[in-house]
């Protein structure tokens, strides 16, 4: 599927295992459903998440602190997304219910403020959340001196 690899860790800290898995999906499939798009890009999208569904599903239990970040190129803040609805389905049961992050949030970004980057966290970690999620500002912030159409974002967990 290309050259956009995931990254996952393990993070041991105080007897406590954190699993942090760090993800690129592929950028050009903004529609809310990939799945009936019949764009290339939105067809390597749906590959990847599927592999991304199954893995989710198979690797993050309940009880088990997990952050799934990165770059998703898709607008997961948005409940009707289809990649948000396959990763995080209604039926889900409330001990491992997982959550966007970024519900709610502006990107940085003046010409995208819908984001793409984002931080999804499992009921333990969620509940650590210790200050609210953030996108930061370039100090150039017009479209064409930005740094980048991606945004920083961070996230602090109280993990003690």
């Amino acid at each position: 599927l290309g050259a956009r690899e995931g990254l996952q860790l393990s993070l041991k800290y105080n007897n406590q295992t954190i699993n942090l898995l760090n993800l690129h999906l592929k950028s050009g499939c903004f529609t809310q459903n990939y799945s009936q798009s019949d764009i290339k890009s939105c067809q390597i999208f749906a590959k990847q998440a599927e592999i991304l569904k199954q893995h989710v599903a198979s690797q993050v239990l309940p009880g088990e602190q997990w952050l799934v970040l990165g770059d998703f190129n898709h607008h997961l803040a948005d409940d009707k997304n289809t990649l948000r609805n396959t990763l995080i389905p209604e039926n889900m049961s409330a001990n491992s219910k997982l959550t966007v992050l970024t519900d709610g949030k502006q990107s940085c970004h003046p010409k995208y403020p819908a984001p793409i980057d984002h931080i999804i966290s499992s009921p333990t970690m969620t509940r650590k959340l210790s200050s609210p999620v953030m996108f930061h500002k370039y100090s150039q912030q017009a479209p064409t001196t930005m740094l980048s159409d991606h945004c920083p974002l961070t996230a602090t967990f109280n993990i003690n």
